[in-house]
């Protein structure tokens, strides 16, 4: 997974990805997440996105 863009806002942090098998999206996460939840989240999204 590559991360395309990183844009913080008031209460999220967006950021645009594009995984392993070329699919790009966008995603949101909460500002205040945990890091070692971030890359669990990262990980399921792009498992559900490269389906």
């Amino acid at each position: 997974m590559k991360i395309i863009n990183l844009l913080k806002e008031t209460e999220d942090i967006k950021y645009t990805v594009q995984t392993r098998k070329g699919n790009m999206f966008e995603h949101r996460i909460p500002i205040h997440t945990p890091s070692d939840q971030v890359s669990k989240i990262l990980f399921l999204v792009e498992q559900y996105n490269d389906k």
